[in-house]
Order: C-alpha cells, then sequence, then structure tokens
C-alpha cells in the first residue's frame, strides 16, 4: 500500500523472483522484505465458476464509484491492473483477487515456472518443457505420466501437470505471455492475466484486508481485497504422478542394477546447494552460470491435494546413467541472488 504517492519508486525484477513477491510484499529501499501487509483470513467453500467469477479493472466502477476507493487501498500504477472479482453473498465483487497473485501461486511456483508461464512455452515451444510423446494419463490409477526436461524439477511437474490436464489450469497458465503479447503490440498498458485452475468449492487461507463499500451491491457494507494467498484446498485433476526424464537416474530391479559409482555422469554436474534466502536479490545482471546454484525452498502445505505425496519414477530396463546432481561441488557461492536464464561471463 503506498502511504506516500510522491515518493512512489518502480522497482524493476526478473519474472524468475514471482515466486518471492506477492501484491502485499513489504518493500525498503529497494528490497524486498520478509514481513507481509494485510491479515490472515480463512475463507471457505469459495465457489469457483464461469458464473461466479469474472475479470475486471482495477478501476472498475460501480454506481459511478470505485470499486476499490482511494482511501480504501492505494493501487498507484497498479489502477489498471486486472482482477479476479469472485461473487457471494449475492455481491459479484465481494472477494478481489489480483490475477498476479493467481500467477504467483497457481502458476509461477517456482523461478523455472515462472520462465515457462512468461515465456508461452507451454503453449508456443512445448518441447522445451516436456517431451509430449512420452506425456500421457493412466485413467485406472488416476495418474498423470510426464517426461521432463532436464532443468525442470520434480515438484515442478504437480502444476505442469495439472496445466496439462485441466482447461481451467492451461488458461489461467497461457494468458499472461499471451494477453502481455496482445496488449504490447496494442500500446495498451501491459497487465498479466489468469484465472483460477480448477472449478469447484475451495477453501483459501490468505492474507488480504477489508474495504468498505460505497455502492449498492454489498449487503454488508464491506469487501475483502487479497493481498497474497497462502493456501488451497481445491483438488487437482489427477492423484498420483509420475516424472520421468531422458537419462533418468532411476535403476533398474534384479542383477542388471548399476551402482551410483558405476553410472557415468550423463550431463556435466551442475552445483547446487539449498539456500535460506537471506542473500539479496538482484534483476540489474544475469546470474552467473559459472556459480553455484541456490534453491530456496516455499513452504510445503500451499496445496492440500498434493501434500505429503511423492512423485513416482517409471520403471526402466536398464539406465546406465546418473544425473549430476549426487556429485556436484559447492564452491564458488555466488554473493547475491539472481533469478534470470544467466550466462557464463564469469
Amino acid at each position: 500500500m503506498l502511504r506516500n504517492t510522491k515518493k512512489q519508486k518502480v522497482i524493476s525484477i526478473g519474472v524468475g523472483q514471482l515466486p518471492f513477491v506477492s501484491i502485499g510484499s513489504v518493500w525498503l529501499n529497494g528490497y524486498c522484505q520478509a514481513v507481509k501487509a494485510g491479515v490472515q483470513k480463512d475463507l471457505y467453500n469459495l465457489p469457483i465458476n464461469d458464473e461466479t467469477i469474472r475479470m475486471i479493472l482495477g478501476n472498475h466502477q460501480v454506481d459511478d464509484k470505485n470499486l476499490i476507493p482511494y482511501d480504501g487501498y492505494r493501487t498507484g500504477k497498479g489502477f489498471m491492473a486486472n482482477l479476479v472479482a469472485i461473487e457471494r453473498d449475492e455481491d459479484p465483487f465481494d472477494i478481489l483477487a489480483p490475477s498476479r497473485e493467481l500467477i504467483r501461486f497457481y502458476y509461477a511456483v517456482s523461478t523455472d515456472m515462472a520462465h515457462v508461464v512468461f515465456s508461452g512455452d507451454l503453449n508456443h515451444q512445448p518441447n522445451n518443457v516436456v517431451n509430449p510423446e512420452k506425456c500421457g494419463f493412466d485413467e485406472e490409477e488416476n495418474r498423470c505420466i510426464l517426461h521432463l526436461r532436464q532443468h525442470l524439477s520434480d515438484e515442478n511437474g504437480w502444476f505442469i501437470g495439472r496445466i496439462l490436464s485441466s482447461d481451467q489450469a492451461w488458461r489461467g497458465a497461457t494468458l499472461p505471455h499471451d494477453a502481455m503479447m496482445r496488449d504490447s503490440l496494442n500500446r495498451k498498458f501491459v497487465h498479466p492475466e489468469s484465472g483460477f485452475p480448477f472449478e469447484g468449492f475451495t477453501n483459501l487461507r490468505v492474507r488480504g484486508k477489508f474495504i468498505r463499500t460505497k455502492d449498492s451491491l454489498s449487503k454488508i457494507g464491506w469487501r475483502y481485497l487479497v493481498l497474497g494467498i497462502e493456501s488451497c484446498s481445491a483438488p487437482f485433476p489427477f492423484d498420483k504422478l509420475t516424472v520421468g526424464r531422458d537419462n533418468d537416474a532411476s535403476q533398474s530391479e534384479g542383477e542388471d542394477e548399476l551402482s551410483n559409482e558405476e553410472k557415468k555422469p550423463a550431463f556435466a554436474p551442475p552445483k547446487h546447494k539449498t539456500g535460506d534466502g537471506e542473500k539479496p536479490f538482484q534483476s540489474a545482471n544475469e546470474p552467473d552460470q559459472g556459480k553455484t546454484n541456490e534453491h530456496i525452498p516455499l513452504p510445503t502445505d500451499r496445496f492440500g491435494a498434493i501434500m505429503g505425496k511423492e512423485v513416482d519414477r517409471p520403471e526402466k530396463d536398464q539406465c546406465r546413467y546418473v544425473s549430476g546432481l549426487h556429485h556436484g561441488p559447492k564452491k564458488d557461492e555466488p554473493k547475491t541472488l539472481g533469478t534470470g536464464l544467466g550466462n557464463s561471463d564469469g
């Protein structure tokens, strides 16, 4: 929320940092802080379908009055940003969720997925994400089967599988890129669009604030503006997930099984460590591919439908290669973090 519009400052960040930045993020001197704006609230039995949700702009008006009054929340340059309004209690705008927050929570769940979503690869270059010929669905087991490219983690498979298995998720994941390309060509303000990846009822845990209404649609005189989504109970379109890859590290069973020591590296070993997110993020320079990669895990209980579930590996007759992750050195660490595609300038 802008306290002083005269001191408003625009901070440019790479899309790969989107998993860490919600609408309610608090910034100080150009750096995103750990504290979040808004109060945590549980929203129960929200109906999500074509009849109850609609896309509106941040400056939408009802009865010639702004849906989000200036004294309720100052949107700054985001006044033309897209919102998804959820109908409840006969008010078509009872809950307001920024489209960008839906993108962050449901689709851009990692740096790699943020790059996938905003590059448009799933729609325009799917071979950069999966091998389509080796993907499928086992209806008997309600299992999604994916063949991911090497740079994508197994955990990303849950969300790629959801996108490929659901019309709603496909639309929500491909809209950000396609809508921004459309608007940039038409010289409009470029604000991404998106939507929920499912239909039906859900429970959401969010951070946000109540806004007093100044129109006649709300019976209670208040609406709720979502500043950040923290968890969602909606189901996925499958119960189980199998992820395979080229030169998979999976081992065969029986006397032909090879130990990791006997396997040959299929790729140059990527350097990797798990970080805590304390290093500052920067977007001025591309990350150096010669440095150690740091993986900063996000909360694992955000999606109730997959909490505690593990990704399965496909069975193979024989695998003679192992991913370099088993032997990745942890030297030459970076001093700052970036989420671009990277270079190797040193």
